[in-house]
């Protein structure tokens, strides 16, 4: 199990900073340093490629808008089930519709059919999402980091590899494009 821990440290000269480590099965790893713990741990959280949304910006509910990449298998895997949900129910909406292409203006905004739209940008978010844990998964089998996101994340050029391999891997899918223009 990953766990980030923190510990704030004298500097000299009086001033103090704080460190942030992330304690992984290979050992402890320092990943971040600032002059506030509220700095370390967001340059730390940022190095990790966690999503930033403060508790106020949480959708309504119980369940917070998970980090992107910290538990990949997990996040493949709830992404996978909740974009065949989706599907499923875009595709039984649409085929009750009328026959011919539709532009939005034809439904009522309080109607049955207009969360199609709504619906669509949400399976594409989703989507995207889905193919960028698909290419972390595939990263961390072929890295040298050996499966440790965390490790890899840690590295100067972790995060740049992570980024440049899934939007390859995306652009190598033709079906994306649309999605991307969402």
């Amino acid at each position: 199990m990953n766990v980030l821990t923190w510990k704030q440290t004298k500097s000299g000269e009086g001033r103090t900073e704080w460190i942030v480590y992330a304690d992984t099965a290979a050992g402890r790893e320092q990943i971040a340093q600032a002059g506030t713990k509220a700095e370390a741990l967001e340059q730390a959280m940022e190095k990790l490629g966690f999503t930033k949304m403060g508790r106020a910006h949480w959708p309504p509910g119980k369940i917070p808008h998970f980090p992107a990449r910290a538990h990949p298998v997990r996040n493949v895997a709830v992404l996978r089930t909740g974009l065949q949900s989706l599907y499923d129910e875009v595709k039984d909406r649409e085929a009750d519709l009328p026959g011919g292409t539709h532009d939005g203006q034809s439904f009522d905004v309080n109607g049955e059919y207009a969360m199609l739209a709504v619906k669509f940008d949400w399976f594409s978010v989703s989507m995207l999402n889905l193919m960028e844990g698909v290419s972390l998964l595939d990263t961390l089998a072929q890295d040298e980091a050996e499966g440790d996101y965390v490790k890899l994340a840690s590295r100067n050029d972790g995060m740049k590899l992570i980024r440049s391999n899934a939007m390859a891997y995306t652009n190598s899918i033709p079906e994306a494009g649309p999605l991307r223009l969402v």
